[in-house]
């Protein structure tokens, strides 16, 4: 990762600012938004050690950029589903994600999200959320499933995101923890989070 600085892209300035002037005014979603529409650098967004913030976090993977971390294993090896998720209703939910993931089944991952589910900064509803998923899917994203948590009320998806090549130039694979929340039954909240330490502390 490149450090910020003068050579830093204009993305990355505004991803760093998200976090670092987090609270403060400024619509960082916004400026982020405009750089990537006008055809801003997606190169060197994310800097090490300088997370964005969360809503500008969920915004650039909306735009399908996310860290430059190489997927740990291969995507194309079978799942061994851990012994973390244990049994009872939130292990049924966890299979159920692992297999709508899976075998990206866009109806199954529908039945398991409350109507106003809420992804921070992307999604406010679950038609809202499905419809995201529908594009990145045609878009020619593919996320493996590489490991299933629960961790209290959620589940935590480790996923290997492969896209579509740009230009003549493949696009690498990306990890990404995706973070659900659960009530009754329910997935109630999607949070996205650049690491598994992360994603279980529920925190940047």
């Amino acid at each position: 990762m490149r450090p910020t600085g003068l050579d830093a892209t204009a993305l990355a300035f505004a991803a760093v600012g998200s976090g670092e002037q987090a609270g403060k005014p400024g619509d960082w979603g916004e400026t982020v938004r405009l750089l990537v529409e006008a055809g801003a650098s997606r190169e060197g967004v994310w800097i090490s050690g300088k997370p964005p913030s969360e809503e500008v976090v969920e915004r650039l993977r909306h735009y399908g950029i996310g860290p430059d971390d190489q997927c740990e294993e291969d995507a194309d090896e079978p799942l061994e589903m851990p012994t973390e998720i244990g049994t009872g209703v939130m292990a049924d939910i966890a299979r159920h994600l692992e297999a709508a993931y899976r075998e990206l089944d866009i109806e199954v991952l529908g039945s398991l999200l409350h109507p106003e589910v809420q992804w921070a900064g992307v999604c406010h509803d679950s038609a809202e959320v499905l419809d995201w998923y529908r594009k990145a899917l045609a878009d020619g994203t593919r996320p493996a499933v590489q490991s299933v948590e629960v961790d209290r009320d959620a589940v935590v998806l480790g996923l290997c995101l492969a896209r579509q090549a740009e230009g003549a130039r493949p696009a690498p694979p990306q990890q990404l923890y995706q973070f659900f929340t659960v009530e009754n039954a329910q997935i109630v909240e999607i949070r996205g989070y650049p690491d598994r330490a992360k994603a279980l502390a529920r925190a940047w």
